[in-house]
């Protein structure tokens, strides 16, 4: 009988954390750095990013969950994680960010404060270009094994860590509320 081998895959690790204060806390620096600080330009188009947040207390939050997920889910021991960089993103309706990577690191994430009902949806898009090569008629186009991009619809307290080599965009949103996000890197290296 014939067997199945997946040769290559990414994977996504999807959670979630409850923590009003943290909450509130991000809120308050966004709403601080939206007065002083300039408009951070990057993958966004519209909307406002803030500088990196320098603070130890909300940094060690995120590092420790990541810690935490990734060793649960890659079982990473023996290594010390970095957190490289934190900020806070407010998307406007209509903006987007663009189809970005993030360098310098090995794992990102994104925790959303805020999200829209429907829109502002995080796409991932396959780094490869083999399924462009495929007729569009082509019949088995709708499988896992030959999608082009997925979109992952965000929700309030979730938190996802990705491979920082996977291409993803932030998709626009229609509602007059602003879609709030914290971005972040981290870095994977040996002990000792």
């Amino acid at each position: 009988m014939a067997k199945k081998q997946i040769l290559f895959s990414e994977s996504v690790i999807m959670d979630s954390i409850e923590d009003e204060e943290l909450k509130f806390n991000l809120i308050n620096l966004l709403e601080y750095h939206e007065r002083n600080s300039p408009n951070t330009i990057i993958s966004n188009v519209g909307g406002f990013q803030t500088p990196a947040i320098e603070d130890e207390n909300i940094n060690s939050i995120f590092l420790k969950k990541s810690a935490e997920l990734l060793n649960e889910n890659y079982n990473i021991k023996n290594t010390r994680l970095t957190l490289k960089r934190l900020w806070i993103n407010r998307n406007f309706k209509y903006n987007i960010n663009e189809p970005h990577t993030h360098s310098d690191c090995h794992f990102s994430g994104v925790y959303y404060l805020k999200t829209p009902k429907q829109g502002g949806a995080l796409k991932f898009y396959r780094n490869d270009k083999s399924v462009e090569f495929l007729p569009n008629n082509f019949p088995i186009k709708g499988s896992k094994d030959f999608h082009n991009f997925v979109k992952i619809q965000p929700v309030e307290n979730g938190l996802i860590l990705f491979p920082s080599f996977m291409t993803h965009m932030v998709l626009p949103h229609y509602e007059e509320d602003s879609r709030i996000s914290v971005s972040f890197n981290i870095e994977v290296l040996p002990n000792g």
